[in-house]
C-alpha cells in the first residue's frame, strides 16, 4: 500500500453533463477548480469574517490568552513568539503569582492587538491566494437521485468512476472527506478569530484553508464529498485547471437514465477506443425507486 494513502477507499465517482463527460474522457483530464467557481455560498469563501469586527474579535483576546495561560495541555507551537513567550512565562509562575499578573498581562495583551493590522493582513492574503487555489471534488456514492439531478444535468449526464490505485499513485490517495457540522466550527467565531491574530499568517492562512476546505453545511451531506487540494502551477491562468491522469484510472462509466442517445454513443465510441478497460453501465429508474445499472459490452 502506498505510504502516503490516508484512507482504504477503492474509488470515487465524478458527476458531470454528458458534453463534460465527452471532454474527460477525450483528454484523460479532470478538473480542478478555484472555490470561486463553486455554488455553494457557504463554501469556501471569497472574503474573511466580513461579519465579524475587529471589536468583537479584541473582546475574545483575553479569554484566549487565559486559556493559554491556564491550560498547559495546549500546543503552543502555532501561536506567535511573542503569544508562546507571554503563555510560557505565566504557566511558569505560581498561583498567586500568576493571577497577580494575569490581570496585567491580559490588558497589556489586548491593547498590543488592539491596533494591530493582522486581520486586514490574513483578510489580504486570503485574496491572493484564493483565486491560485484548486479543489477536486469527489463522491464516495454513484446512485444519490439529487447528485444525478443537480451535477449531471438532470439524470441526462453521466457519472465516473476514478480508481484510487497504489500503482498508479493516484492524487485522490490523499483525498480527505468533507465534514457536515449541525454548528460551524468555532474557527469562524470572534474567539477562533481571536486565536487567529495570535498566529503568523502563512500558520493562520493554513487554519482557514484547513477549516473552510473540509466543512460544510449539513444541506449538502448527501453529496458524501471527500476532496483534494492544490495550487495551479505558476504557468497557469484561469480559475480552473484540467489537470492530466493516466487511462487507467477511468474504471468505470455509468450513462444517466436520460442521456440523449447521441451523446451516449459519442461517449460510447471513446471508451471503446481509448478506455477498453473500462466497464460501461446504463442507468435506469427502478420500479423499487431506486437506480438499476445494466453492464453493457465495451468495444
Amino acid at each position: 500500500m502506498n505510504s502516503l494513502r490516508t484512507h482504504t477507499r477503492e474509488a470515487f465517482y465524478k458527476y458531470m453533463p454528458a458534453s463534460t463527460a465527452l471532454i474527460v474522457l477525450q483528454n484523460k483530464t479532470l478538473r480542478w477548480s478555484s472555490p470561486t467557481e463553486f455554488n455553494d455560498p457557504f463554501d469556501v469563501p471569497k472574503e474573511l469574517a466580513h461579519d465579524i469586527s475587529p471589536s468583537e474579535i479584541r473582546s475574545e483576546i483575553g479569554h484566549v490568552l487565559i486559556s493559554l495561560f491556564r491550560d498547559k495541555e495546549i500546543d503552543l507551537s502555532a501561536y506567535s513568539n511573542k503569544v508562546q513567550l507571554i503563555s510560557h512565562l505565566a504557566r511558569g509562575v505560581d498561583e498567586n503569582t500568576k493571577e497577580q499578573m494575569e490581570a496585567a498581562i491580559l490588558d497589556e495583551a489586548s491593547k498590543s492587538f488592539e491596533n494591530s493590522e493582522s486581520l486586514e493582513e490574513i483578510r489580504n492574503h486570503w485574496r491572493r491566494i484564493i483565486p491560485d487555489f484548486r479543489i477536486l471534488c469527489l463522491s464516495t456514492v454513484n446512485n444519490a437521485a439529487s447528485m444525478w439531478h443537480h451535477y449531471a444535468n438532470k439524470y441526462s449526464g453521466v457519472v465516473i468512476e476514478i480508481a484510487c490505485s497504489d500503482e498508479l499513485d493516484s492524487p485522490w490517495l490523499l483525498a480527505r472527506p468533507v465534514d457536515y457540522p449541525i454548528e460551524p466550527p468555532e474557527l469562524f467565531s470572534p474567539k477562533g478569530w481571536a486565536e487567529l491574530l495570535m498566529m503568523p499568517v502563512e500558520n493562520a492562512i493554513n487554519s482557514v484553508l484547513e477549516a473552510y476546505t473540509y466543512n460544510k453545511t449539513p444541506d449538502w451531506r448527501y453529496e458524501e464529498e471527500w476532496r483534494i487540494t492544490s495550487f495551479k502551477r505558476s504557468e497557469e491562468v484561469g480559475l480552473v485547471s484540467d489537470y492530466p491522469l493516466n487511462p487507467l484510472h477511468f474504471t468505470k462509466v455509468y450513462f444517466g437514465p436520460l442521456i440523449e442517445p447521441n451523446d451516449r454513443a459519442k461517449i460510447l465510441d471513446v471508451v471503446s477506443a481509448d478506455l477498453p478497460h473500462a466497464k460501461v453501465f446504463d442507468v435506469g429508474f427502478g420500479l423499487n425507486r431506486k437506480f438499476e445499472f445494466t453492464e453493457i459490452k465495451n468495444g
